[in-house]
C-alpha cells in the first residue's frame, strides 16, 4: 500500500518510522544512501509523545490525542466533536448564555451524530440495546 494513498485513522499528521540501520530492502524501495540523505536522524529522547501532554498543547491548541478525550475526536462524529470543543474553548471566558448562543447549534449537530452512531461510541450500551431488541422479537 502506498503511504500517500493510505487513509489515516486519525489526526492531521502522518508519521512514518524508518529503520536507517535496517536491511537494504526498504518497504518504500529506498537504498541505505537514499534514506540517509533524505531523512533527518532524530534521537528518541528528542521526541515528545503528545498524548502525554494533557488536554492542552504547549502552543495553546487542543490536544486531540490526549487520552482524556477518549475516542470522541475520531470516528464518524469526530469532526462535530472537534467543532463543539473548539467553539467552547473560543468562548470559555464569556457568559453561559453567550456560549449557548454561539455553540448551541454545533452541540445539537454533535448530539444528533452521536445518536446515529451510538454503537461505535458506546459498545456496552449497543450490546444491551441489541439484546433487548432480540428479547422483544
Amino acid at each position: 500500500m502506498n503511504s500517500q494513498n493510505a487513509k489515516r485513522a486519525r489526526g492531521p499528521e502522518e508519521i512514518i518510522f524508518l529503520d536507517l540501520n535496517g536491511a537494504k530492502d526498504d518497504p518504500f524501495g529506498f537504498s541505505q544512501t537514499m534514506r540517509e540523505s533524505k531523512y533527518l536522524k532524530v534521537r528518541k529522547e528528542d521526541c515528545t509523545d503528545i498524548s502525554d501532554l494533557g488536554p492542552d498543547l504547549p502552543n495553546g491548541n487542543i490536544n486531540w490525542d490526549c487520552s482524556c478525550m477518549g475516542s470522541q475526536p475520531f470516528g464518524p462524529c469526530g469532526e462535530a466533536y472537534r467543532t463543539i470543543m473548539q467553539c467552547m474553548r473560543d468562548h470559555e471566558n464569556e457568559r453561559e448564555e453567550i456560549q449557548v448562543e454561539k455553540c448551541g447549534l454545533f452541540r445539537m449537530a454533535w448530539q444528533s451524530c452521536m445518536e446515529d452512531h451510538w454503537q461505535k461510541y458506546y459498545p456496552i450500551a449497543a450490546t444491551r440495546k441489541q439484546r433487548s431488541q432480540k428479547d422483544k422479537k
